[in-house]
């Protein structure tokens, strides 16, 4: 309790400063790059976010171009977020006349934290230092957020103008270099527009960036005109059409008409000509395609035949109407794929270890008897019988350090005697994605206190969990990026648990599978296999965002069918996705500061211990149980004002497998690696 208090008194100054930032800070992020500049040669341009537009709770990038024009240096470039409690270190060396560009991926918790980026020696002094007030935070369930590609980026400003059923929207112009090479940089992004530009620089990995976040739910634009060839470059596998020249029309009045708003200008009009590849013609123009459109996963890849720069696209107001059938395409973010909402459950998830029990109850009462029985009654007798009751000053002391030493061998065979590395994720995506989001949480479990290097292979996205959200009380955690992360010196007191999150895109779905729509439209014949090597567990399934049906365990190599009866508000949502309409969703609107419990409440009893629906308060005494609860509990905040979505429109299989999705290991040291994960798999429906 005293550690408690000693706490909330060092947490005051930091909400007192916290309400004096946010109070004072500016509104609005100047989209000018910001450089530092040192006397030695050195200069650093720090281009954070999306031109300094970020979504809270989501991961962004920041894009570092330190240039050297005098003696060789090597360092460490550092980027922090706040008092957030992680400090993102990436190596650098810089030759004599050299210039890099450095992409750290930076994790925005929300709060208005500032972003602070330096560059110190190998000795550790700070040659270079970058600060900024907080950036633009928008919120992820209200806001949408497109970044355009141009050279004139400013004749797309309309999109400011575009919210696609939400409450506002916010637009970012980038360059090539600020797209990132993973898709959690890009995560926080809704619509991303080329125009007129060379997509032939992309990289490899920015292009297969891309291509992921298109599938996870992103909407790829590209416009045509008589730039269409290289502004298309880079997605010519992608693109719904093909495209076969260039040529000026005098009219485009089948689309005007369609638009239903008069052009602005008068022709020529020059159009990409094209014909239909893979997809569907959105917008027309009688047989010349206008607007076409590739479904890819959850996302699409648009391609648009004019240029917005020119008419009759330029100041034109159907020009709404045509990027609102765009952007009506970009999901909502399901509550499972916004990551870890409450941060205390996250914590008890991975800290509950099933296999680092307390001894019990009758355990500790046994041996405190024998403890006594020895110390007072027999070691009477014995000195007695001995006639040596004398030798009770040696023999009490004697007693007593062999039953510490007894106590602390027991303890330690309780507690092990190794590092427990405690993985817990939770995998979503649709159940045909070559590559599924992965949230994991995760748990270094010491036996003693001592500081590990623990690495996380192919280096995800990872940082610090604050449970109080207010940045670490000690000190920062330094995540150092490579080819694979390193977590360095951490420092775990004895049978404690330091707790980490990581976001990536990795692995495949375990179930495969389809669902077919049938005739009348009332229900969905489903067919489902395990194609892994592990039972997938305790499974259920949502229908509708509505109705819960229990599947309980499924083998491996098992397969599961299933005729599921669609709730009545649902038959319309499910024919019209079948039909390849917009994604619709299930809304549940909290009120702020009031207890809710989340949409899967109904199903935690199958969830958590393959019960049937109902009380599951019973499994808190179950270290596996309560851990899946904690868990299930971490993705859904219930004292929140945030609208939570469930999809309305298609199935969700959810359930356990006993399997990890990241490789961690400690860089010296024994350890063990535990853990399971948790999957949302949609199943979209089809005709």
């Amino acid at each position: 309790m005293n550690l408690f208090f000693q706490k909330s008194r060092r947490t005051l100054p930091i909400l007192f400063v916290l309400c004096v930032t946010l109070f004072f800070s500016p509104a609005v992020l100047l989209a000018q790059p910001k450089m530092q500049s040192a006397d030695d040669g050195l200069s650093m341009t720090v281009r954070p976010g999306f031109d300094g537009i970020v979504k809270t709770n989501t991961w962004f990038s920041v894009l570092v171009t330190l240039a050297n024009d005098g003696p060789a240096v090597d360092g460490d470039l550092k980027v922090t977020m706040g008092d957030g409690g992680t400090v993102w270190t990436t190596a650098v060396s810089l030759p004599t006349q050299s210039r890099k560009q450095i992409v750290v991926p930076v994790f925005n918790g929300g709060l208005a934290r500032p972003l602070a980026v330096q560059f110190d020696s190998e000795s550790g002094e700070t040659l270079l230092n970058y600060n900024n007030g907080p950036l633009t935070e928008i919120d992820p369930g209200d806001s949408l957020l497109h970044a355009i590609v141009s050279p004139e980026p400013d004749t797309l400003e309309l999109l400011n103008k575009v919210f696609g059923g939400r409450t506002s929207s916010s637009v970012a112009y980038i360059s090539l270099d600020e797209i990132p090479s993973s898709p959690v940089g890009l995560q926080g992004l809704d619509t991303l527009v080329f125009s007129d530009i060379d997509t032939n620089p992309l990289s490899a990995e920015q292009r297969s960036a891309i291509e992921s976040w298109v599938r996870h739910g992103g909407q790829l634009v590209i416009s045509g005109g008589a730039s269409w060839q290289k502004t298309s470059a880079a997605f010519s596998d992608l693109m719904p059409v093909e495209v076969v020249a260039t040529e000026s029309v005098d009219s485009l009045s089948g689309f005007e008409a369609d638009i239903g708003v008069d052009f602005r200008d008068a022709g020529p009009y020059v159009v990409a000509r094209s014909s239909l590849k893979n997809g569907e013609l959105v917008w027309r123009n009688d047989s010349l395609p206008i607007l076409a459109r590739r479904p890819e996963g959850a996302g699409n890849v648009w391609f648009l035949a004019l240029d917005p720069r020119f008419a009759p696209l330029d100041d034109w107001d159907g020009s709404l109407v045509l990027w609102e059938s765009i952007v009506q395409f970009a999901p909502r973010d399901l509550f499972w794929e916004r990551g870890f909402a409450d941060q205390s459950q996250l914590v008890e998830a991975v800290s509950t270890i099933p296999s680092v029990k307390l001894p019990s109850f009758w355990l500790i009462l046994g041996f405190m008897l024998l403890y006594i029985l020895i110390v007072g009654p027999l070691n009477y007798l014995v000195l007695s019988r001995m006639k040596k009751r004398e030798l009770a000053w040696l023999s009490l002391p004697l007693t007593m350090l062999l039953f510490s030493v007894a106590a602390l061998i027991i303890g330690m065979q309780f507690r092990g005697n190794q590092v427990l590395i405690n993985q817990l994720s939770v995998v979503s995506g649709r159940i045909d994605e070559p590559n599924l989001k992965v949230e994991s949480a995760i748990g270094v479990f010491s036996p003693r206190r001592a500081a590990y290097n623990v690495a996380v292979e192919s280096a995800p996205n990872i940082r610090h969990v604050d449970q109080f959200g207010f940045g670490g009380f000690g000190d920062a955690t330094r995540v150092r990026l490579g080819n694979n992360a390193i977590l360095e010196e951490l420092v775990v007191d004895v049978g404690d648990v330091l707790p980490f999150a990581a976001t990536s895109y990795r692995g495949q779905s375990p179930i495969s599978g389809q669902a077919v729509l049938v005739e009348d439209g009332t229900a969905v014949e489903l067919t489902i296999t395990n194609i892994s090597g592990e039972p997938f567990q305790d499974s259920l399934l949502l229908a509708g965002g509505i109705k819960q049906v229990a599947l309980l365990e499924i083998e491996p190599g098992e397969t599961i069918k299933r005729t599921i009866v669609i709730p009545t508000m649902s038959h319309e949502p499910f024919a019209a996705a079948a039909a390849g309409a917009p994604e619709s969703y299930q809304v549940q609107t909290r009120v702020p500061d009031s207890y809710q419990d989340s949409p899967l409440e109904n199903g935690f009893g199958t969830l958590i211990e393959g019960g049937d629906p109902g009380d599951y308060y019973q499994t808190y005494g179950v270290s596996d149980n309560y851990q899946r609860y904690s868990l299930l509990s971490s993705l859904y905040d219930t004292y929140s004002g945030q609208t939570v979505y469930t999809p309305a429109d298609r199935l969700v299989l959810i359930g356990w497998s006993d399997t990890t999705q990241l490789e961690l290991s400690l860089v010296d040291g024994r350890y063990e690696n535990r853990g399971s994960t948790l999957f949302f798999i949609e199943i979209p429906v089809s005709q």
